[in-house]
């Protein structure tokens, strides 16, 4: 039996594409938490290339999803209650940016209502690499 190398895998990146799948138990999201319902599709990235050997690799990545910061201002709701009821309003509107802009986020909220996977309401005051534009 082989031992495992804890040498890192290395590959030199010639073409990367993304597909939407339904998930795999134990590699992929399976259930949204955000929406209470099963995760119909998932993104997958897809990396070609070949390894310093010459080895050609297809490498497919799982749990990669968008992301982006949106700023939670002071004067938006505080209260657990009234900040879940605000953030999940929120999801709704950026499923519906998505559904109406195209390409993955289009084809994930055209086939499954949860485009948009998590949200966390979290204060950037003193994160490091933020500031305020």
């Amino acid at each position: 039996m082989e031992q495992a190398s804890n040498d890192p895998f290395l590959a030199r990146i010639v073409a990367l594409d993304y597909y939407l799948a339904p998930p795999s138990p134990g590699l992929d999201v399976t259930f949204s938490s955000l929406e209470g319902t099963v995760v119909e599709l998932v993104p997958i990235i897809r990396i070609f290339g070949s390894t310093p050997a010459g080895q050609r690799v297809c490498l497919h990545l799982h749990q990669a999803f968008p992301y982006f910061y949106v700023p939670y201002a002071d004067d938006l709701p505080t209260e657990p209650v009234e900040a879940a009821g605000f953030l999940r309003r929120l999801a709704l509107a950026i499923n519906t940016a998505m559904s109406m802009s195209g390409g993955m986020a289009a084809a994930a909220a055209a086939t499954a209502a949860d485009a948009t996977n998590a949200l966390t309401a979290a204060g950037a005051a003193g994160a490091p690499g933020l500031q305020d534009a």
